[in-house]
């Protein structure tokens, strides 16, 4: 039914009750009191005033049911939007529920998670991580993390979400119940397997165990909770099992170790300069030592000619002047200084 049609029809019942009730009232109260001409001056104005109230609630019911009529439009398209909306979620989630169906799918998954996390944790600049790496026996992890001074961690990724899903999925609790317990089971092979295989063993210079990663966190959180020894059962084969948070702490403390080797390198070069810098030193030294000896031997030979051309030169000399004149030296000039013409002599160097 139409909301204005609705109004209207409860504002014109309104209407004749209060016409009614109002009339009854003039008649029992004012019958005798007033004149039949004055009673009706009354009730007209009374139903005057009644008439305003009623059209001016008239108009605002109105009002009203084209202000719903408009909230009703508005609502409908939002609820048309929502339920393409819903149709659009509700395909792209078969979607991706038919591609983690497929086993390839989930590898590519989990691997895509792998480097995420690798990136994530600073791991491009420090290690050398390479994906896909066969070993002796062909078997291939799916990431091997390089340490310093040649070790190395194996990690491999397991995406065992077929049960998972179904158990999820499944309204009957004790259906639901069997599929985590299958899940659980799942995990447990994926450990076997991985312990089977023993990446660790085959790589000399590893830390002597194996991650096994799981891209979501439930995936482990449910299956402690059918089997809450799997854990242990997996430290027992040397298989760690990691989820994203555990992996990238993991991680990042690899980078860390790889900060400190760095670090650790720097200041052996550091130590190996300082070293090579005190044996130049002490050869240095030792060439002063030769030129200060040197040096004190040119001042004694000087001293000792200074002495002997006192002692003995000049005296002699003052002898000679006492019985005959001799002529003043002359000074050689630049003009005097005969220049080396041996071709021989000008191709050496003059501190040769």
């Amino acid at each position: 039914m139409n909301w204005t049609a609705l109004l209207t029809f409860l504002l014109g019942l309104t209407l004749g009750l209060s016409i009614a009730l109002l009339y009854l009232r003039r008649s029992g109260e004012g019958a005798s009191s007033l004149p039949t001409s004055a009673q009706e001056i009354n009730l007209h104005a009374d139903l005057g005033a009644l008439n305003q109230t009623l059209q001016n609630l008239q108009s605002n019911v109105l009002q009203l049911g084209s202000m719903t009529s408009k909230n009703l439009g508005s609502l409908g398209r939002q609820l048309q939007s929502a339920a393409s909306s819903d149709a659009q979620l509700l395909e792209a989630t078969r979607s991706l529920k038919s591609a983690l169906t497929s086993t390839t799918a989930r590898g590519a998954w989990g691997e895509l998670e792998l480097r995420r996390l690798v990136e994530a944790a600073g791991m491009i600049a420090h290690v050398d991580f390479q994906t896909q790496k066969s070993l002796d026996s062909r078997s291939r992890p799916d990431l091997l993390v390089n340490l310093p001074e040649g070790g190395c961690i194996p990690l491999d990724a397991k995406v065992p979400l077929g049960a998972y899903l179904r158990a999820c999925e499944n309204s009957d609790s004790t259906l639901a119940k069997q599929e985590m317990r299958n899940h659980a089971l799942a995990v447990r092979t994926h450990v076997r397997e991985l312990a089977r295989r023993s990446y660790h063993t085959q790589l000399p210079n590893s830390l002597g165990f194996t991650l096994m990663f799981l891209p979501l966190e439930p995936l482990l959180s449910a299956a402690l909770e059918e089997m809450p020894d799997l854990l242990e059962t997996a430290l027992q084969s040397n298989i760690y099992i990691v989820t994203p948070t555990s992996l990238l702490a993991t991680l990042r403390a690899s980078s860390q170790i790889w900060v400190l080797a760095k670090t650790e390198d720097d200041a052996r070069e550091v130590v190996e300069l300082g070293r090579d810098l005190a044996s130049r030193l002490a050869t240095m030294t030792g060439h002063l030592e030769k030129v200060g000896s040197s040096l004190q031997t040119a001042l004694k030979s000087y001293n000792q000619t200074i002495g002997s051309l006192e002692n003995r030169v000049l005296p002699q000399i003052r002898k000679i002047n006492a019985t005959a004149e001799i002529k003043p030296l002359k000074y050689v000039t630049e003009n005097d200084r005969r220049e080396i013409t041996s071709p021989e002599l000008h191709q050496q160097s003059p501190t040769q």
